[in-house]
């Protein structure tokens, strides 16, 4: 089987992170969900915020660490306009 990436976008607050986590990583238990949030609760649980520099950091190297190995994974993304531009 191949492997693939699973994106999920959405507006803030539409609830990119709970469809995945309740709804498609159900339905696809071997690939991993790369998010920023997941990373940072699973590190410091006891820190509602972490450096978010940090963590942005990680998740990006473990996607890469993760495409770089050929394995599936999900993630998500918040989708922006900038409605003032021309």
């Amino acid at each position: 089987m191949s492997a693939r990436l699973d994106l999920i976008v959405g507006c803030n607050g539409a609830g990119e992170n709970s469809l995945i986590e309740h709804h498609v990583q159900p339905m696809l238990p071997r690939s991993v969900f790369g998010n920023a949030g997941v990373i940072a609760r699973a590190r410091w649980p006891e820190s509602p915020e972490p450096d978010s520099y940090e963590v942005a950091t990680i998740a990006t190297a473990t996607r890469n660490a993760l495409i770089e190995s050929g394995r599936s994974f999900m993630a998500e993304t918040e989708f922006r306009t900038n409605r003032n531009s021309t």
